[in-house]
């Protein structure tokens, strides 16, 4: 007679509530126990938790507080003040608006006082690498990618020839190599010729301090965007070449219209390039007031806007901000928004013809300015939409009850919605 046989029962997984994801590390691989195994049969072993890469912001940050802190030990005054300076403006690029920047407000602010990091206490610093460094990762890095990874490669080079460390050449041949990539036939390349010559040159780096690093920093970090990437030996795409009569395909380039998170990025992206343009363009400062614009000024905006960014054409901001003339400048409004005082001059006309609005009307006068200065434009169906509704839930109906006002405040935003060329 043979023994019975005892069996071990299958667990029973739930069928409604999943266990947390429970991540372990092994030599050979990892263990994702999405359903609990390990805690149902009382296996004790050390979960694994998966690490946050540090953003470049960070790894820069962190850079150049390396450097302060070898600049104090090597008793070199001037790249500690460099290192410092470096430092503070970091710290002052944080985002006000940035959730996670507003939790340590009180912190940020207390480092941001004129002279704490240049004094670089001990608590200081501690406080620096903690919790300042990480908040980095909130910085805008749009189009400034390249940028920001030649600084933190002269910052490495920079502590390394103060360490005297052998890594030093190592920096040096990399900072010489991405500047002998940079082609010299664009013209904001060609302006910076000095400059990358001396990053080519050996006998350049052999005396370079770390105030001459910082000055070819400052010259090259703008143009490193055009460094043209990759070797010798890359493998070619295939390209499949089918005959076909011409006029029975059309080619082009697709355009997916972007909405939700994405809209939003590209807008802050948008808006990012036309703020650093502003002063300096007066077709910018015509469109914010309202005023007409030529389609050749119109050009030249979208000419400057690629110098900046390469990758950013203002054409493409009619297929994500559409009207009814199909008028750029109208859609560069539409994200730069109307300047004030000029909104508020189309309205006093109003006001004058209805000296005896009410609280309500004016109210909702102000909502419509404020709507217009930070968006451009207001549409029609708006007025009787959300956040125009939380002064009367009918919208424009329900604070205007005259017939003659509504049409004259409808005519008014119409005027205020035509292209601005």
């Amino acid at each position: 007679m043979s023994p019975p046989q005892i069996t071990r029962p299958a667990p029973e997984y739930p069928k409604t509530r999943f266990h947390p994801l429970i991540v372990l590390k092994s030599p050979e691989f990892l263990i994702f126990d999405h359903w609990g195994n390990f805690e149902y049969f009382d296996e004790r072993v050390k979960e694994e938790e998966p690490s946050q890469p540090k953003s470049l912001p960070q790894l820069l940050f962190e850079a150049r507080i390396a450097l302060a802190e070898t600049a104090l030990e090597k008793q070199n005054l001037d790249a500690f003040k460099i290192a410092v300076a470096l430092l503070e403006a970091n710290v002052r690029a944080l985002p006000n608006d940035c959730l996670s920047v507003r939790e340590k407000w009180k912190l940020v602010k207390s480092i941001q006082r004129d002279g704490v990091i240049e004094a670089f206490e001990p608590h200081t610093v501690a406080t620096l690498k903690r919790e300042i460094a990480p908040l980095m990762m909130w910085i805008d890095t749009r189009s400034k990618e390249d940028a920001l990874q030649f600084d933190l490669l002269i910052a490495r080079l920079q502590e390394a020839r103060l360490n005297g460390a052998a890594q030093a050449d190592d920096y040096a041949d990399t900072v010489a190599e991405q500047a002998a990539q940079l082609p010299i036939r664009l013209k904001p390349v060609a302006e910076k010729l000095d400059a990358i010559n001396r990053a080519k040159d050996p006998g350049f780096h052999a005396k370079a301090s770390t105030g001459d690093l910082d000055t070819l920093r400052s010259e090259l970090r703008g143009i490193m965007k055009y460094c043209e990437k990759g070797g010798g030996g890359a493998v070619e795409p295939l390209f499949l070449d089918v005959a076909e009569e011409a006029a029975g395909y059309k080619t082009g380039e697709h355009k997916v219209k972007m909405q939700g998170m994405d809209l939003l990025a590209y807008r802050n992206r948008v808006e990012s390039v036309l703020r650093e343009l502003f002063e300096a363009s007066d077709v910018l400062q015509k469109i914010k007031s309202g005023q007409p614009v030529a389609e050749d000024e119109i050009k030249s905006l979208v000419t400057d806007v690629l110098v900046r960014d390469p990758d950013l054409n203002l054409d493409d901001l009619l297929k994500h901000y559409p009207n009814k003339s199909e008028s750029l400048a109208l859609a560069i409004r539409q994200v730069i928004g109307m300047n004030a005082k000029a909104v508020d001059e189309h309205f006093k006309t109003f006001v004058r013809k209805y000296p005896s609005l009410n609280a309500n009307q004016i109210r909702f006068l102000e909502m419509l300015k404020g709507h217009l200065a930070r968006y451009g434009v207001v549409e029609l169906d708006q007025l009787w939409d959300s956040p125009f509704t939380s002064i009367h839930t009918a919208g424009i109906d329900g604070v205007f009850t005259e017939e003659q006002q509504i049409d004259d405040l409808l005519e008014l935003l119409n005027q205020l919605n035509q292209p601005a060329a």
